[in-house]
C-alpha cells in the first residue's frame, strides 16, 4: 500500500466513537457565539439597528463590555451612544480597548444611570468620564466628593436667570418679543454660572416662563 491508500484504512489507535445526543448538545453549548448570530441576537434583544449592532459586534471585547453594562441596567440606546462617542474617544486617546482598566462595565453603567435619572446633565457627565479615565475612580464617588449634584432649586435658578436678563436687556427683550433663539444664550450663561450643574429642563422652563412675563 501507499500513503494515498492508507487514508482509507481504519486507524488502529482510534477506537470507534458514537457521540450521544447529550454529548453533542454539550459541545454545541460550549461553542463560541459567531459574530453574525450575536449581531442578530443583539438587534432583537436590545433594539439596536443594523449599524449599531455591527459597531458593537465588530470586536468581541466591545460586545462583551456592552452586554455586561446592559446587564447592570444601563438602557441599551443610551449605552450605545456613550460607547460610540465619548467612550470611544477616550479609548482611542489612551490606546485602550473595552474591558481595559480603568473603565469597567459597572462604572459606565453607573455614569449612564446618573444621566438617565437626571442627577447630572450630559455635559457634566462628560467631565466625570474624563476623571474616571484619569483617576480610576467611580462616578458616584466623584459626584459625591465634588458636590456635583444638579442645581434643582427653582428659586435659585429663577433668581440667576433674572440676573442674566438684567445684565443683558437686549437679549431679554428679544425673548419677550418671541425670538426663541436667545434662549440658548441665556441657557449658556446659566450653565456657566452653575458650573454645568443647572437642571437643564427646569432652567429652560423658567426661561420660557420669564420670557412670557411683561
Amino acid at each position: 500500500e501507499s500513503a494515498q491508500d492508507y487514508r482509507y484504512f481504519p486507524e488502529p489507535d482510534l477506537p470507534p466513537f458514537a457521540p450521544s445526543p447529550e454529548f453533542l448538545s454539550a459541545r454545541r453549548e460550549s461553542m463560541a457565539e459567531l459574530p453574525g448570530a450575536r449581531k442578530a441576537r443583539m438587534k432583537a434583544r436590545y433594539g439596536l439597528n443594523e449599524t449599531q449592532a455591527a459597531f458593537i459586534c465588530d470586536d468581541k471585547a466591545g460586545a462583551d463590555f456592552f452586554e455586561a453594562a446592559a446587564a447592570l441596567g444601563a438602557p441599551p440606546q443610551a449605552l450605545f451612544n456613550w460607547l460610540s462617542t465619548e467612550v470611544q474617544r477616550h479609548f482611542n486617546k489612551n490606546n485602550l480597548r473595552p474591558g481595559d482598566p480603568p473603565l469597567t462595565p459597572r462604572r459606565l453603567a453607573s455614569l449612564v444611570d446618573l444621566v438617565e435619572k437626571g442627577r447630572v446633565p450630559p455635559s457634566l457627565a462628560k467631565q466625570i468620564l474624563e476623571q474616571v479615565f484619569q483617576t480610576g475612580r467611580d462616578p458616584e464617588d466623584i459626584v459625591a466628593e465634588q458636590s456635583l449634584e444638579p442645581v434643582e432649586d427653582r428659586e435659585v435658578l429663577e433668581k440667576l436667570i433674572k440676573e442674566i436678563f438684567a445684565a443683558h436687556p437686549k437679549v431679554a427683550e428679544a425673548l419677550k418679543n418671541g425670538d426663541s433663539r436667545q434662549a440658548g444664550f441665556v441657557m449658556g450663561r446659566v450653565m456657566k454660572a452653575t458650573g454645568g450643574r443647572a437642571h437643564p429642563q427646569l432652567a429652560q422652563e423658567i426661561i420660557r416662563e420669564l420670557s412670557l412675563k411683561p
